[in-house]
């Protein structure tokens, strides 16, 4: 068996697509779920399927800040703002941080 580099602990309202094949659910090309993950399945019709494919809101601004678009972020200070957000949420769920 071979461990997965990614923490899933974070995605618990994560979608995946994907089709199913000879009776087994195949995820669309790229996805993996952890081994023994727990699954929701929802059979959406064609039309469905692409409308989803093709449009996901987003939810700006992705990086709080008290001034927006006064941040020089690079993709670096991105994710360790990102970071330093899933150690304080941590914290307030009682963990002791990373």
């Amino acid at each position: 068996m071979i461990d997965s580099i990614h923490d899933w602990s974070n995605n618990g309202d994560m979608a995946i697509s994907g089709t199913v094949r000879d009776g087994v659910v195949v995820p669309q090309e790229g996805a993996c779920l952890p081994e023994g993950a727990t699954v929701r399945l929802v059979v959406v019709n064609d039309a469905e399927a692409a409308d989803s494919a093709t449009s996901q809101r987003v939810q700006l601004p992705l990086v709080k800040s008290k001034t927006p678009g006064t941040l020089n972020l690079t993709n670096e200070r991105i994710a360790e703002i990102f970071d330093e957000e899933d150690v304080a949420r941590h914290q307030r769920l009682g963990g002791t941080g990373v």
